[in-house]
């Protein structure tokens, strides 16, 4: 019975140790633009990382670049941080640091002629660091953008990186528009457990099994997306 006793309290242990060691899952995906041609395509900065178990270790982040036109995405993968390349986490986030603040930081006209050049290899004629035009950043309701647009969000799904869909959109019917190009309209999508929820959900999905070894579709936790609504 000793034994017995002995073996619960070791597993229970074990399971209490597992609950408290993770953490929400969280996924970032973003889209910055920084510059639009006279084709109106759109060239901007990328940045992804998710934590689909909600670990507390440092995540892979994935930065780059991508180009938006009327009907498509195209990604270009640039630079990647893997946290089991580094000898120590302190290299890891210094490295993070230095590459979160190009990514934050405003691209000027230099950065963009090396892109242009170096990554883009003159495929696209992107010559001005000329966004800042169309920036709205604000928040309405989706009546009031559903109608100043003359659309509908049920039709109309938002494109985001690693070609994920928008599905459903939350209960307080907001969307936070970012950048409005006209017919290529860029949104944050934000979830987290302060109850802040605006716009939509995402097919970024975790697999999960459970007890019977069905597979389960379970939502992050916490989200920030930059979705885009093509209106062409």
């Amino acid at each position: 019975m000793k034994k017995i006793l002995i073996l619960l309290l070791i597993v229970t242990s074990v399971i209490c140790m597992s609950m408290v060691s993770t953490g929400p899952s969280t996924i970032e995906s973003e889209i910055t633009p920084i510059s639009i041609n006279k084709k109106g395509q759109i060239l901007c900065k990328t940045r992804f990382t998710q934590n689909k178990m909600g670990s507390y270790n440092p995540m892979i982040v994935e930065y780059g670049f991508c180009i938006l036109t009327n009907d498509s995405i195209l990604e270009i993968k640039t630079k990647v941080l893997n946290p089991n390349k580094f000898n120590n986490e302190d290299k890891y986030y210094e490295e993070l640091k230095y590459w979160d603040k190009i990514f934050r930081g405003k691209t000027s006209t230099e950065q963009l002629y090396t892109i242009k050049n170096k990554i883009l290899k003159n495929n696209y004629n992107f010559t001005e660091v000329n966004t800042d035009q169309y920036k709205v950043d604000k928040e309405i309701s989706i009546v009031e953008f559903e109608k100043e647009k003359k659309i509908s969000l049920k039709e109309k799904r938002q494109k985001a990186l690693k070609n994920a869909r928008s599905t459903t959109y939350h209960s307080k019917k907001i969307v936070h528009i970012l950048y409005d190009f006209g017919t290529i309209i860029c949104l944050k999508n934000k979830t987290d457990y302060d109850d802040n929820e605006i716009g939509a959900y995402f097919d970024y999905l975790i697999s999960w099994g459970d007890e019977n070894g069905i597979e389960q579709k379970i939502d992050y936790d916490i989200t920030t997306i930059v979705g885009v609504l093509n209106l062409k």
